[in-house]
């Protein structure tokens, strides 16, 4: 049989009807009402994605407005008055000092590092990256 002749044959088994004990009309059935639509399934999810956006915008528009808080009063710097020398008109007036200011530092203690159970023997190698440390 060459491609002609096979051609012509299926050509031939389209127009017969399947019987109805067929095994192949009998998968067809069942493969038509197995698979899902699709269609259900794009509507649905158009619907829940509308659905979502809706929810989202209703949240954007209506959402409470949040109270501004009041700017906070500045803080002005305390001036001391300047001292000023009681002198007589026309003596000469020596100029006054400024306060001598302390900064004060405060310390965080520090905790010694946690020792290690047992003994505990450093090796420090040329490469300054590498120690190996032995513990037993």
């Amino acid at each position: 049989m060459n491609d002609d002749e096979i051609r012509a044959l299926f050509e031939e088994m389209r127009e017969e009807a399947v019987p109805a004990d067929s095994l192949a009309r009998l998968r067809m059935a069942v493969a038509s009402g197995t698979q899902p639509s699709r269609r259900k399934w794009w509507w649905a999810a158009f619907a829940i994605a509308a659905a979502c956006c809706g929810i989202a915008l209703l949240a954007v528009l209506f959402r409470p407005a949040l109270p501004i808080p009041p700017a906070p009063a500045p803080i002005a710097a305390r001036q001391m008055p300047p001292e000023v020398p009681m002198v007589s008109p026309g003596a000469p007036v020596a100029p006054v000092a400024a306060p001598k200011m302390r900064r004060v530092v405060h310390r965080v203690p520090v905790a010694p590092p946690p020792r290690l159970p047992g003994t505990v023997v450093r090796i420090e190698t040329n490469d300054p990256n590498v120690v190996i440390l032995l513990v037993g």
